[in-house]
Parts: structure tokens; C-alpha cells; sequence
């Protein structure tokens, strides 16, 4: 697997606005596949943070080292560091729409609405080689029943 080198994070877009949209890239991606839809939002008169989550710093061995934990952790400061703005969007592309539906339900209270792009719907280790390597972040969601109100609760308190 070939990691973008030099992930760095951007913010565009004006500050004095009462909107805000986090971008979370793919899984191996960077800030910059996010980036044409960051400076289209940026003229909607939204700040747009593209964050690079933990592990993707180039390293695919550090990359293999993460948990999902962490990258949902650098999402979650990022919503925190935003609370000037009330109105907090998350808009995350394949396994980063995932993570971003994921901290929504945590926060709830504070995320205005979600944008999901390209979300996988299920893994299937039989069919693609690369969903072994994913398995371990994306397993835990592959058997949710989402409409029960108990599951919900459940991902939300973890």
C-alpha cells in the first residue's frame, strides 16, 4: 500500500462565519483529496478545517499501529476546538465518511449534518484483498443493526 507522504492539514475559508465542516479523508489518504470540495465549500462562506488523521504520516507502519480509536480522538478535538461555531458540519469520504457518521453520534449536540461520500457498505474479506487490512477499524460496524435505538446508545457511549 502506497501512503501520501507529507499529509498536511488546511483550513480555508472565512473565520467569521457561523458555520464550520470538518473534512475527514480516506483511510491512507490525505488532506488533499478532500481539498477541491474544502475551497467549494470555503466560497459557501463555510471555514473549512481538512484534518490528517492520526498514523498518516507516510509511514504505512504507522499507519498498521492505529486504532480506529485514534483517528475518531483527532476528529473529536477538532469538533471541540470548533465550538465558536454553531453550526458544525462533518463530511468524510469511504472509511473517513464512517468515521465522521461515527463522531456524529457522539456528538450529537454539536454536529449540524453529515456529508458521506463513496461510504462502504460492508467489507468482504473473500472478495478484495485490501479489506484484510481494514478489517480490524471496520469490522466492529460490519454487523450493527443500526435502527435499533439500544446499538445506537451503545456506539455512542464507547
Amino acid at each position: 500500500m502506497t501512503l501520501r507522504r507529507n499529509a498536511i492539514s488546511f483550513q480555508l475559508g472565512p473565520e467569521q462565519t457561523d458555520r464550520a465542516c470538518i473534512l475527514v479523508h480516506n483511510i491512507g489518504g490525505s488532506p488533499i483529496e478532500m481539498r477541491d470540495m474544502g475551497e467549494y465549500l470555503a466560497q459557501q462562506n463555510i471555514c473549512v478545517h481538512g484534518i490528517v488523521l492520526a498514523g498518516h504520516d507516510g509511514d504505512v507502519d504507522t499507519l498498521s499501529m492505529c486504532e480506529r480509536e485514534e483517528w475518531l480522538e483527532t476528529i473529536a478535538q477538532e469538533v471541540e476546538s470548533l465550538e465558536e461555531y454553531p453550526y458544525v458540519f462533518l463530511a468524510g469520504f469511504s472509511l473517513g465518511a464512517v468515521l465522521a457518521l461515527l463522531t456524529a453520534l457522539k456528538y450529537a449536540d454539536r454536529i449540524a449534518g453529515v456529508i458521506v461520500l463513496s461510504m462502504p457498505l460492508r467489507l468482504s474479506s473473500g472478495r478484495h484483498g485490501l479489506s484484510n487490512y481494514f478489517s480490524k477499524w471496520y469490522t466492529p460496524l460490519d454487523y450493527l443493526e443500526f435502527d435499533d435505538p439500544n446499538v445506537r446508545r451503545d456506539i455512542i457511549d464507547r
